[in-house]
């Protein structure tokens, strides 16, 4: 797994106020449903549009950190 992949709707607009950025979203739910993807070109807009967000090692350590609380999906 790409940890860019991982990064939850309101950290990456969390990360992106933290950075000076502007999202095409302004809420956390707006931003979920931009996941529902109708090819992969969709995707890979959402995807590398939420890479943006990762700018200085602090930002890489947020999402680590955010993805390793997050309770394990494994039965």
């Amino acid at each position: 797994m790409q940890i860019e992949g991982s990064i939850e709707p309101q950290l990456k607009l969390d990360l992106a106020v933290l950075n000076g950025m502007k999202l095409r979203w302004d809420t956390a739910e707006a931003l979920r449903g931009a996941c529902r993807f109708k090819n992969l070109q969709s995707f890979l807009d959402l995807y590398f549009e939420g890479c943006k967000v990762l700018v200085i090692a602090r930002d890489f350590n947020d999402v680590t950190r955010a993805y390793l609380r997050r309770p394990t999906r494994m039965g």
